[in-house]
């Protein structure tokens, strides 16, 4: 059975979970969200279809909505959802993401959360190396767990506990500022005009201008332009100085910025 994985990825998590899950289901092509908006049809291919992204404010990420508002299925391609998050009890997706399916005339058959290390410093500072290599270690279990489910063919939608939280964050914490979010970015004296942040953002909201980037108002607040900075001279508001950075290992930064290739 051929299974297509569509990813959307701002530090590496989604895009390292959805590479191991595609080893593990076999006959599986991975195809970028970015790519995909790019292109002026999103036909989805395939035996089942999987569209795996980080949670977000216990949702989805906008790239993810608008995804799933232009996609066309007319096999009616049964989908399963992949969610990355980095606090276990958080997570919001099963309801939006079923109504989403209706209105396509789609089955969603599965949504899994991977618990990983998190990657917000916005809003928190990262975990200790030893928490993250526990949940590393954690992952190819985590990883069997859901091909398994998958690959039986029954549905199963893992437990949101806080669930009903959702309609009191996404919206009104994400989806009501993303044309400020852009705002809060600037880049410290340290900065040596790389350019690394406008390649990996994955909606092109980054520009250069007289070698330092500039931000749009088109961020989508998928924090890549702060961790993957080698330098850390990106900083969000008065939120992140003190912090630290986190992008996930065996991923690199071109393999985010190619997320926006066709």
């Amino acid at each position: 059975m051929k299974t297509t994985l569509y990813w959307f990825s701002g530090t590496g998590n989604t895009l390292k979970a959805a590479r191991l899950l595609a080893e593990r289901l076999g006959d599986c092509e991975l195809k970028p969200i970015m790519g995909e908006l790019a292109g002026e049809r999103i036909e989805l291919t395939g035996d089942r279809v999987g569209i795996c992204f980080p949670l977000y404010f216990l949702s989805f990420p906008k790239p993810v909505m608008d995804f799933l508002a232009r996609m066309e299925n007319p096999s009616a391609i049964p989908l399963f959802a992949v969610v990355t998050r980095g606090f276990t009890p958080m997570g919001g997706v099963l309801w939006p993401f079923k109504k989403a399916c209706r209105l396509k005339r789609t089955d969603l058959t599965g949504l899994f959360y991977l618990d990983m290390p998190n990657n917000d410093v916005t809003l928190f500072d990262l975990e200790s190396e030893a928490v993250v290599v526990t949940k590393m270690s954690k992952l190819p279990a985590e990883i069997e767990r859901v091909s398994a489910s998958i690959a039986s063919g029954r549905k199963k939608y893992d437990f949101e506990p806080l669930g009903w939280v959702r309609p009191f964050r996404h919206k009104p914490a994400y989806l009501n500022h993303l044309k400020e979010f852009g705002k809060k970015f600037t880049v410290g004296d340290s900065c040596v005009g790389c350019g690394i942040c406008s390649k990996v953002c994955p909606v092109g909201n980054i520009q250069p201008e007289n070698g330092k980037p500039v931000w749009g108002a088109r961020c989508v607040l998928c924090e890549a332009c702060l961790n993957w900075c080698p330098e850390r001279a990106v900083q969000f508001a008065e939120a992140t100085g003190h912090k630290g950075r986190y992008t996930c290992a065996g991923i690199s930064s071109q393999d985010i910025s190619l997320q926006k290739s066709v």
